[in-house]
């Protein structure tokens, strides 16, 4: 008798891993479509800051024609809440668009982010945080280097990282029997198709601690750049309480100083989890 449960676990397992290998093979192309495009974002972004950067330290950077090289670094990108410079003791001298000058003089040297910015005078993309109106964002922060190699302060670029990833991923799964979630490596979601779990952490937040499972995908998530796995939740949104179980496939898109997980998911439509 023993043997045979040994055998049947066995079949079971073997039965679980062609079923992800399946789903893999399905999802993956969107999986990589949406690194890819997430990833052309990212790298355009990078670009306008490293040429902002590279313009405003030879310039006088309180002036007119600062405040229009940070208003063409906001221009077109409806997910950018401002775009500021900092000087040297971590102080917004400019900041553009208009709505965004309430906080010019302001002091965010007290930022983790900031602090790390000008302890490396490298680019760096933050984790989130909440800013001085009081809501979570994520930070492009380039330190602005004159030709004589002087760090003189730094460019950045406030973004609202859910409206971000939204233009890039919705289109991708619009009509698709499937979605996508982003995670932080600290188990933050920055990204979900439910609004209401965005800024959740997976590993802490109350509303996950009874999918254990999905706590336990969510660290190797964060351990790990690539892989498979599955876990169960609920099937659409928080205010859907069907539970199902649901297969993944996730990779990573990497940024200055930090890397975000992108999690492609396939519901299982027939297998409704009994409670």
């Amino acid at each position: 008798m023993k043997k045979m449960v040994i055998v049947i676990m066995n079949i079971a397992a073997v039965m679980t891993i062609e079923a992800l290998t399946a789903t893999a093979s399905d999802l993956t192309p969107v999986l990589q479509k949406a690194q890819a495009d997430l990833s052309a974002t990212l790298t355009a972004i990078d670009k306008d800051l490293t040429d902002a950067a590279k313009k405003l330290s030879a310039i006088d950077r309180k002036s007119d024609e600062a405040r229009k090289i940070l208003s063409a670094v906001c221009k077109n990108r409806a997910y950018v809440y401002d775009c500021a410079i900092l000087d040297m003791n971590g102080k917004l001298s400019l900041m553009e668009p208009e709505n965004a000058r309430k906080y010019e003089g302001a002091d965010v040297s007290s930022e983790a982010h900031v602090k790390e910015l000008f302890k490396t005078k490298a680019p760096l993309v933050s984790m989130v945080f909440k800013a001085l109106d009081g809501l979570n964002y994520i930070d492009f922060e380039y330190p602005i280097i004159t030709d004589k190699g002087e760090c003189v302060g730094a460019v950045s670029l406030l973004v609202m990282h859910a409206k971000l990833l939204e233009g890039v991923i919705a289109p991708l799964v619009k009509d698709k029997p499937c979605k996508i979630w982003v995670m932080q490596a600290d188990g933050l979601c920055i990204y979900d198709q439910d609004p209401a779990q965005v800024n959740k952490n997976i590993f802490t937040d109350p509303i996950f601690q009874s999918f254990t499972d999905l706590i336990s995908l969510a660290k190797t998530v964060a351990k790990e750049p690539n892989g498979t796995g599955s876990y169960e939740f609920y099937k659409k949104d928080l205010e859907d309480k069907t539970v199902v179980k649901k297969d993944a496939v996730w990779d990573t898109v990497k940024m200055p100083a930090n890397e975000w997980r992108i999690v492609t998911v396939e519901i299982k439509e027939n297998q409704p989890v009994p409670k």
